[in-house]
């Protein structure tokens, strides 16, 4: 199994403009983690292949998507409502990704950590990709890790 950078970076932009109707461009640089409140969303695959599927965004931009998602202004969005929409889609880029793995594979609940100054470690996998990207001004990081062993 092999992932390509432009593969990942094609699968996140189909989500981002079919369900937030944004346009997501490539960036060079990561999003700052740091004196902002930031979130992940990560789902884990379990199978054939194994290893996980995570997003990267400040608050703000999950807000913005959970406005878009829910049909609210982005600062109307409650935490759970910005939490679903950050989780929902991890959950559909990690769909998408699992549909290019060999079967059987399983997709697991999208999980979603926030804070500040903060690191999310999947037990046992390694970061094999990840593709840097810019929506209306922010950046976000959609990463790729795979467990030990399995090919990248």
């Amino acid at each position: 199994m092999h992932v390509e950078e432009s593969t990942l970076f094609e699968l996140a932009e189909t989500v981002w403009t079919s369900v937030l109707g944004l346009n997501l461009a490539r960036a060079e640089a990561p999003p700052a983690n740091g004196s902002t409140r930031h979130m992940i969303g990560c789902v884990v695959i379990t199978g054939a292949w194994e290893g996980a599927v995570t997003i990267e965004c400040p608050e703000s931009m999950a807000k913005k998507a959970a406005g878009i998602m829910f049909g609210t202004e982005p600062e109307a969005a409650s935490d759970d409502e910005v939490r679903d929409a950050l989780g929902e889609l991890a959950n559909m880029i990690g769909g998408n990704v699992k549909a290019l793995l060999p079967s059987p594979s399983q997709l697991s609940l999208p999980t979603v950590a926030e804070g500040k100054e903060f690191k999310l470690t999947v037990p046992g996998t390694h970061e094999v990709r990840h593709v840097d990207c810019d929506c209306d001004g922010e950046s976000c990081r959609i990463g790729l890790a795979a467990k030990q062993g399995m090919p990248d």
